[in-house]
């Protein structure tokens, strides 16, 4: 009987230390109990699930999430769905494609973006995944102060603002809304 739950446990893409923590804890049944056995093992299984601890809020921007997993397992439309729900909500989300190796990350990542209303940066063919990530998150973070720098340095206008990858991006300066969105914690 064991043998086959294990079997069920492997086949169902457990992994073999967590089979083997689930057979052990099955092993130490009272025989009286073995009609019981599968009651028992949902109950043994449940309790190594953590139910009830959401992502902690956090004042630190930008928030991060790696998506990391087997090919093949919905990584894209998980990321697409989550940044559609940020989207919705009032808040920026910024879609970065680090994936070097799988071509169509960056194409299906792109249209997920476009779909969530989401910012999107895709990796250059050939820079490594950990430095692209870190420049995404560090233009995360690229509020746009260097325009008055600029301005105050040499003195010239200021008339329009990129604030997007699209056609249509480009909005006039408006000095409020300017200096609002630069100081604000909303991104």
């Amino acid at each position: 009987m064991l043998t086959s739950i294990e079997e069920t446990l492997i086949a169902s893409d457990l992994g073999l230390d967590l089979t083997d923590i689930l057979i052990n804890r099955l092993k130490n049944v009272d025989r009286k109990e073995a009609e019981k056995l599968e009651d028992i093992l949902k109950s043994e299984m449940k309790s190594l699930i953590k139910t009830g601890e959401d992502i902690p809020d956090t004042d630190v921007k930008p928030r991060v999430m790696l998506f990391v997993g087997v090919n093949g397992t919905g990584k894209t439309t998980s990321i697409g769905k989550l940044a559609r729900k940020f989207t919705s909500e009032g808040k920026k989300a910024l879609i970065i494609a680090a994936d070097t190796f799988r071509a169509a990350a960056y194409d299906q990542l792109k249209v997920w973006a476009d779909r969530a209303d989401a910012d999107f940066m895709g990796n250059p063919k050939g820079k490594d995944p950990s430095s692209f990530a870190y420049d995404a998150i560090k233009s995360a973070l690229a509020k746009g102060g260097i325009v008055l720098a600029i301005h105050h340095k040499l003195n010239i206008p200021i008339r329009y603002l990129g604030v997007g990858e699209q056609i249509d991006d480009l909005i006039e300066f408006d000095p409020n809304s300017f200096v609002d969105a630069l100081l604000s914690n909303d991104n």
